[in-house]
Order: C-alpha cells, then sequence, then structure tokens
C-alpha cells in the first residue's frame, strides 16, 4: 500500500518528476516520495479524503 507523501520532501522535485515521467516516459521514483506500507489479508486503512494512496497487486480499496 502507497499512502500518503513523505515528510520532508521538496514539493518542487516531486512535481519536476512526475511531469517528467508523464513527459519523458521514464519511471517516476514513488518510493522515495511516497510512503509504503506493508499490507497483509484483512488489513483495513483509514485513507482522508485527498491523500495521495494505490493499492498493489491482491488488493481492493472501497
Amino acid at each position: 500500500m502507497y499512502l500518503g507523501v513523505k515528510e520532508n520532501i521538496n514539493k518542487n522535485d516531486m512535481i519536476k518528476n512526475l511531469k517528467d515521467a508523464q513527459n519523458k516516459n521514464i519511471n517516476f521514483e514513488v518510493k522515495k516520495y511516497i510512503n509504503k506500507i506493508p499490507a497483509k489479508k484483512h488489513d483495513h486503512f483509514l485513507i482522508s479524503v485527498g491523500t495521495v494512496h494505490c493499492s498493489g497487486k491482491n488488493t481492493v480499496v472501497l
């Protein structure tokens, strides 16, 4: 589970890297900017409105 932007990152660097990834078809370094939290069967996460998030293989977001 990727959940929320890490603390103390440079917002402008993140935005530039996102734009570069989109426009130049290169990888965005997710782990550099976004928290990665291990998730296992039956885990539940309360995700506040507006929080960056993404689930991975074999997970469901409701």
